[in-house]
């Protein structure tokens, strides 16, 4: 008899040495419930249903100062760094990239930067900390990348690694480089033939010249998931908007 007052159930006969049990939601308990009755078949569909239906509704946060600052739906529908993105990539000569590394710890940008592939069908692609500068390399180089966003601090490891990531051509900045510290950033990429600039730049970028949705399908690819490759290169794992 299956109880329907718990959060999930164990699938009876899924643990396999090594790997837990498979847990289900007890209305799914026989199979997988593909049902969909609003006719959202991707996470752009997903987003923008709640932009319309809760468009004042709090989405993303930022602690400062111990409380915290919002963005609603609506607001992070406004921005225009997607288009701001294309229209970069589209100045200067390099075909719209099919994946988008993003590097940084969790914060809305992160969030923004995954929202900007699922309306312009690229898959997205995180680089995180525990990474050696070889298996980022190794991620960049796989993935076949163009374009990263990325928090500033993380911006160097990147440059470091360049001269083996020669198809890696832009560096977009999560944080603002309108110092003396950033004039010397900009340089070392500018040395690397990488052309480096802030989110703000791309948000001018983007008001200026808007760029229609080019949204993804069902079946194509949302994410590359890489291991850390502690065993080896890493390995990465397609993940599908479906």
């Amino acid at each position: 008899m299956l109880r329907n007052d718990v959060a999930m159930v164990e699938v009876p006969q899924s643990q396999r040495p090594g790997q837990t049990a498979i847990y289900r939601n007890p209305k799914s308990y026989h199979a997988l419930d593909h049902r969909n009755s609003r006719n959202l078949y991707t996470l752009y569909d997903v987003f923008e249903h709640s932009v319309k239906k809760w468009p004042n509704n709090p989405f993303l946060g930022t602690c400062v100062n111990g409380a915290y600052q919002w963005q609603t739906f609506k607001q992070v529908a406004e921005l225009r760094v997607g288009s701001g993105l294309m229209t970069l990539l589209e100045k200067n000569g390099i075909k719209k990239t099919t994946a988008l590394g993003i590097y940084s710890i969790n914060r809305p940008e992160w969030v923004i930067t995954a929202e900007i592939c699922n309306a312009y069908k690229m898959a997205s692609v995180a680089l995180y900390d525990t990474l050696g500068p070889d298996a980022a390399a190794y991620i960049l180089n796989h993935s076949e990348i163009d374009a990263v966003v990325a928090a500033k601090v993380a911006i160097p490891n990147l440059l470091k690694v360049a001269h083996k990531v020669p198809k890696l051509k832009v560096i977009v900045s999560m944080d603002s480089l309108n110092d003396e510290c950033s004039d010397i950033t900009r340089q070392w990429a500018k040395d690397r033939n990488i052309i480096l600039v802030d989110w703000n730049e791309l948000e001018v970028l983007g008001r200026k010249y808007p760029k229609a949705h080019e949204p993804a399908g069902q079946e194509d690819i949302a994410c590359i998931c890489y291991t850390s490759g502690t065993t080896g290169d890493p390995k990465g794992a397609l993940l599908s908007h479906k």
